[in-house]
């Protein structure tokens, strides 16, 4: 998929909207890079938001394992080729939103 670009160096960042009031909030959050597949759920609990996304780790683009001319190929093929591609992986992220006033460094 050509249309895609990722660089490794600048991981993942999370932006939060609020969809009352149509606007992004300032807290934004950085994670390793992975590749989202799913996203999976999303709900806010006492003051957090948990996100949760089936992923591939690393910033390796993902999709190009599935274009269908490579699928067509010999199946034993797809199958080596298939062992060499990131294996998903489901993972949440707990997001505070409210930390106007946290310390600076502290794991919120």
């Amino acid at each position: 998929m050509d249309c895609f670009e990722s660089n490794e160096t600048m991981g993942v960042w999370l932006h939060i909207a609020d969809k009352k009031r149509k606007k992004y909030l300032n807290n934004k959050y950085r994670t390793s890079p992975f590749n989202l597949f799913h996203h999976i759920n999303t709900y806010e609990d006492n003051g957090f938001l948990i996100v949760d996304l089936c992923c591939w780790k690393g910033f390796e683009f993902v999709y190009n394992y599935l274009y269908l001319a490579n699928l067509r190929e010999n199946w034993e093929e797809v199958k080596k080729n298939a062992r060499k591609a990131p294996q998903p992986e489901v993972r949440r992220y707990v997001l505070p939103l409210n930390i106007d006033k946290a310390d600076t460094g502290k794991n919120l």
